[in-house]
């Protein structure tokens, strides 16, 4: 959840206490002496009403947007300003020896979603495939897709590009080149 979600949330939250303080002022919290019978008939909307609508809807929509960003993290894409694309295949020509080691290394601490991702990343001519490409080779769902790859992209072991409408997810390159490399730091 970024900086600007937090910083929405908040203000929220406080404009929903404001509107909890109007309600209790104005008699409308614990009686206040003035009941809903036909008093209430005279007056749609009064202060009472005006100050927990002031507190449930922003409370309510704060609760949204918190339960939305936690059960919907965001990949976060990489910007490239290389002008020539990457050749991993041939770094993996090269050393096969080490990158199988380092991949088999790798999938042995995956779970099986993650590794399919991963297997389908590897069997890729150049260790890229579109988001798209790899619901459909790894068949799950998109949604399990995407969780699936937010893990992958907080661990570094891939790579997302914005492609289109969609993203380029590309293996990493410490993963490809074997132990030549070893994997960046958290």
């Amino acid at each position: 959840m970024g900086k600007a979600t937090y910083i929405i949330v908040v203000g929220l939250i406080a404009v929903s206490l404001v509107g909890l303080l109007l309600f209790f002022l104005e008699g409308g919290g614990f009686g206040g002496g003035k009941g809903y019978g036909a008093q209430a008939a005279q007056a749609v909307l009064d202060y009472r009403s005006l100050g927990l609508v002031v507190f449930a809807v922003p409370l309510a929509v704060a609760l949204a947007v918190l339960v939305y960003a936690l059960l919907f993290p965001q990949i976060k894409v990489e910007q490239t300003t290389a002008t020539t694309p990457s050749t991993p295949q041939k770094q993996v020509a090269a050393a096969p020896a080490q990158s199988s080691q380092t991949l088999e290394a790798v999938l042995r601490v995956l779970n099986a979603d993650e590794q399919k991702i991963i297997k389908a990343l590897a069997a890729s001519e150049d260790g890229s495939l579109l988001q798209k490409d790899i619901k459909y080779k790894a068949g799950l769902s998109r949604v399990k897709t995407h969780r699936v790859l937010a893990r992958l992209v907080a661990r570094r072991l891939v790579k997302a590009e914005k492609y289109y409408n969609t993203n380029r997810i590309i293996l990493a390159d410490w993963v490809v080149k074997g132990k030549s490399e070893s994997p960046p730091e958290a």
